[in-house]
């Protein structure tokens, strides 16, 4: 049964073949899904490479910013007021035939990034008696060339075979994705953290100010999912 906390890396990856298992080929969260379990994947492997300063840190950070995800998904199914406004576009435009793929990946990690990595940095610096200091940055900005890396991966995967063929069928997706950059996302989110950490004394500006970035987050997401079929 599908459950929103997962405890370590391995249930994270366990959760997400789960969520794949469970949703149609063409299914655009299955799209985000997809490319987050390689991402997951890359980063567990790095872990074990001695790739990271803090990976203590690292992985309390990977598991709670993953649990964000899982929550939204649960909700959707369960709770649909719950779900952040972020990630409504996403949801509602899942099983759109005039969206290409790759925009529904990017659209995830719009909503993953910029409004949810923000609160899981946050959340684990509390969970660990830390501070969003430059060194842990460091490791922070290795996941990033990590997630630069595993996407060049993964464009094949819209490039190749019956993909190919799909998307050939959209208009100027390019067009689309340009307006999305993930290591400005990652920066972004990392000052928000910083910020959102110096008002963990004042939770009411915090929330606040969550809810401003959800709701700008959601606007972005909707333009990146513009339909683009000719």
């Amino acid at each position: 049964m599908f459950e929103p906390r997962a405890k370590s890396i391995a249930e994270v990856l366990e959760q997400m073949r789960m969520i794949e298992a469970a949703l149609p080929t063409l299914d655009g969260v299955a799209w985000f899904n997809k490319m987050y379990m390689r991402v997951t994947e890359n980063v567990r492997g790095a872990m074990g490479e001695g790739f990271f300063n803090y990976p203590k840190f690292m992985d309390a950070l990977t598991i709670s910013f993953s649990n964000l995800y899982f929550q939204a998904v649960y909700d959707n199914l369960h709770n649909p007021s719950r779900v952040p406004k972020a990630w409504a576009p996403l949801f509602e435009a899942r099983l759109s035939r005039k969206v290409a793929p790759i925009q529904f990946a990017l659209a995830g990690l719009n909503a993953h990034i910029n409004r949810d990595l923000s609160v899981a940095l946050v959340s684990t610096c509390k969970k660990m008696r830390a501070n969003p200091d430059s060194k842990r940055r460091r490791d922070f900005d290795r996941v990033t060339d990590i997630l630069e890396d595993t996407l060049d991966d993964v464009k094949g995967w819209f490039a190749t075979g019956f993909l190919a063929d799909l998307d050939a069928s959209f208009g100027r997706v390019d067009d689309v994705i340009a307006i999305f950059s993930i290591r400005k996302a990652r920066d972004t989110a990392w000052m928000s953290g910083q910020a959102f950490w110096e008002l963990r004394s004042i939770p009411s500006v915090a929330l606040v100010q969550l809810a401003n970035i959800d709701r700008l987050v959601g606007l972005a997401g909707r333009g990146l999912l513009t339909p683009t079929a000719l």
